[in-house]
């Protein structure tokens, strides 16, 4: 106390007295107080004791809890202090769990200083404390919003009572719909939002520390990014995002796609792309291309060949982080253009290959110079870069002009109408054995001829000859012997490459392709085999000799032999020395008959034996001639065949007689086959022993040579050359 300031003239000391500890009579007397004032409020109250008295509370204060006996799970604490006397606190009101969370009379607000609020009284209510009010207010927010949101949201099953005891003072509370379990939170900061508890976003939040973790209180409820599988939810200190579903969406698309494609993967996955995309990069087998495959659930898995000049621009753009974003179609290549197209969110690439961009150019000069109408579109995707584009004179026009251009050729026309136009369609176009067009058709030459040279040779037309291709070494030495101003004239026939050789028959005689050049062969019988002009079957055989009489009823003729280089012949020798039988040909098809009516057959026949008094090293089968030799003229199984016997009969051929004999006829032969030889039936009476043989004089059917004539043609002869024979006018068209 303060002293009364009369009683006494010494200075108060400024210093407080120490705080004695109570002694025991005291205590027991406080504790008295304590418990007959605690009473006193629990007869008020009408409640009964839950548990004893408890008086080690600090500030010498004392608790006791107690029930209502009409509410038994009623819970009623009365705290008791000299200083503020006995209060109750109803513990399980906000107030009361509030007051617990602060620690009760140890906390903030030290011993009630009012009673508890009516547990049943509506609206806002409040207690004070020595140190400050707790009332319900923003409890009762809390719980009225987070009903309202919990109403919005179609939420009837709460499991469990609000809690509004959370930090921040915020409250919460769950709720079940279906198979999720909801938890709604409310701050006055933030408004009630939902957190579901089941879904990986509630998840994470739970195993951060709830509220009290990193995030805090939610500020938004969970949403779905608009096209995708991503969940994302946003809190106080940040956002979390759910990415693994719509992820591993990604990954399966990508790889259903690769799988379509065939495509092998040269990397991981990429799925922390702008937009939640995706991507993976792949080469096809054996290729050298990367293929990227880009995936979001708006744009789907669409591929972006690297390697290619879109993707090349779309890479210096910033790929899906660039100007174009994400790709929504594929590569799509024009099939005659070449223009490569790609589209993606925010526009285009087009790409046009340079030489596209040149030879649409020159097509389109080229055709504006002559007047041209286009029927059709550009086409650049030919060989070498090439482009063409097909026109017409004038809209009535049935005649059609291509335009070739190449950077080498320069641009070009080709009249598909005409016969040069329809002959290079039938060589493959540009891609065939002549390439582009190097020059225009050129018209009014020799006998109404046109000529259109091209890469690799030219093509060359009359009415008589049709259009026919040379290639580059025939076409060389043609147009080194003046063209069809020479004497070669115009092709009649295409080249034409046979076991090797590269051949070509033209008017005036044949031309053999060289490494450099072609050589020349003359227009002569053998000319006219390559020529296809002969009358006889020839086979192509390697050797063709023939035997030719100017007119019928002669037995002189002359003999020519030509060897096969490719699809020409060559005449590699000939003698105007030979004969035939003493009357000559018979008619085409007309069997010769008997050796003693002296006719010989004409036709074109195999040959394929030889014989004589030694072989002098031909490719036929040889029959050295003996005493027995002897060549059947006889009706029957042997007719016309060699056999041998010591007896002789008419008409059968003593054949070593015949060779033994002065002008030695059967010194050396070879047998034609006529009547005979490789699948011939032998028609008994048609004719026999038809021989090509020495001594020139006229025969009974047979061809006749010099002997030295005779051992030339075997030394080259083979099994399958042909002897065609007969008259000039019947052998030659």
């Amino acid at each position: 106390m303060t002293p009364d300031s009369g009683e006494t003239g010494q200075t108060e000391s400024t210093e407080e007295a120490p705080e004695t500890e109570p002694t025991t009579e005291e205590s027991v007397e406080a504790e008295a107080t304590a418990e007959e004032a605690i009473a006193a409020k629990a007869d008020e109250l009408k409640l009964v004791p839950h548990n004893d008295l408890n008086c080690t509370l600090v500030g010498d204060g004392c608790v006791q809890t107690f029930m209502s006996a009409e509410r038994p799970t009623e819970r009623i604490a009365i705290f008791w202090s000299p200083r503020t006397g006995a209060h109750s606190v109803d513990l399980l009101h906000y107030i009361g769990k509030k007051y617990r969370s602060e620690k009760y009379e140890a906390g903030k607000y030290g011993y009630p200083t009012s009673d508890a609020p009516d547990a049943a009284a509506a609206g806002t209510v409040s207690q004070t404390f020595e140190h400050g009010t707790i009332d319900n207010s923003y409890a009762a927010s809390g719980q009225a919003a987070i009903t309202a949101k919990a109403t919005e949201m179609g939420y009837t099953q709460a499991t469990n009572d609000f809690n509004c005891l959370l930090t921040s003072d915020g409250c919460v509370r769950t709720y079940k719909s279906d198979a999720k379990l909801m938890a709604i939170y409310w701050t006055t900061a933030t408004g009630a939002h939902a957190v579901d508890l089941t879904h990986a976003v509630g998840k994470a939040y739970r195993s951060a520390g709830w509220e009290e973790g990193k995030y805090g209180y939610p500020t938004s409820d969970m949403s779905g990014v608009p096209n995708t599988k991503v969940s994302v939810q946003s809190f106080e200190h940040g956002k979390i995002v759910e990415t693994s579903a719509h992820y591993a969406a990604g990954r399966k698309a990508l790889a259903d796609r690769a799988s379509k494609l065939k495509l092998t993967a040269v990397n991981g996955y990429t799925c922390e792309l702008r937009d939640y995309g995706c991507v993976r990069t792949y080469k096809p087998a054996g290729s050298s291309k990367r293929i990227a495959i880009y995936w979001t659930q708006a744009t789907g898995a669409r591929t972006v060949e690297l390697t290619h000049a879109v993707g090349k621009a779309y890479k210096s753009s910033g790929y899906e982080k660039g100007k174009y974003g994400y790709p929504t179609s594929d590569l799509s290549v024009n099939s005659r253009t070449l223009v490569a197209t790609q589209s993606f969110q925010e526009g285009k690439i087009v790409h046009t290959p340079p030489h596209v961009t040149a030879g649409r150019k020159a097509l389109d000069a080229r055709a504006k110079e002559l007047r041209y109408t286009a029927v059709n579109d550009y086409n650049c995707r030919l060989a070498g870069n090439g482009c063409v584009r097909t026109y017409k004179p004038s809209l009535s026009s049935k005649r059609r002009m291509a335009i070739y251009w190449t950077a080498k050729t320069g641009a070009r026309t080709v009249e598909l109408t005409h016969a040069v136009g329809k002959k290079f369609t039938a060589a493959r176009y540009e891609r065939g054995v002549l390439g582009y067009p190097t020059g225009d058709m050129k018209c009014g030459l020799k006998s109404k001829g046109c000529v259109q040279v091209f890469q690799k040779g030219q093509i060359a037309y009359s009415p008589a000859t049709g259009a026919r291709t040379l290639t580059a070494q025939i076409n060389y030495s043609w147009k080194a012997r003046s063209s069809q101003n020479g004497t070669l004239g115009y092709p009649l026939q295409d080249a034409v490459t046979r076991n090797g050789k590269t051949t070509q028959v033209f008017q005036g005689g044949s031309l053999i392709a060289a490494n450099v050049g072609a050589s020349y062969l003359p227009k002569n019988e053998c000319w006219a085999i390559g020529a296809h002009k002969t009358r006889y079957y020839h086979g192509w055989a390697d050797r063709v000799s023939f035997t030719i009489s100017e007119k019928y009823g002669t037995y002189k003729a002359s003999f020519i032999n030509c060897v096969r280089i490719g699809s020409v012949y060559k005449q590699e020798w000939k003698t105007s020395r030979a004969t035939v039988g003493l009357k000559g040909f018979k008619e085409p098809g007309v069997a010769s008959g008997h050796t003693m009516y002296r006719w010989s057959p004409q036709g074109s026949f195999t040959v394929t034996d030889a014989f004589g008094e030694g072989n002098p090293g031909t490719g036929l089968n040889y029959q050295k001639l003996n005493p027995r030799s002897q060549w059947s003229g006889t009706p029957g199984s042997g007719y016309n065949k060699y056999f041998e016997s010591s007896f002789n009969r008419w008409p059968d051929e003593q054949m070593w007689q015949i060779m033994r004999a002065p002008t030695g006829d059967y010194r050396q032969g070879a047998v034609i086959d006529y009547n005979r030889g490789p699948g011939q039936n032998i028609t008994q009476g048609a004719g026999f022993a038809i021989f090509l043989h020495a001594n020139a004089v006229p025969t009974y059917g047979c061809i006749a040579l010099d002997l030295p004539n005779v051992t030339r043609y075997l030394k080259t002869a083979d099994k399958g050359d042909r002897i065609v024979m007969g008259v000039r006018a019947d052998i030659f068209k």
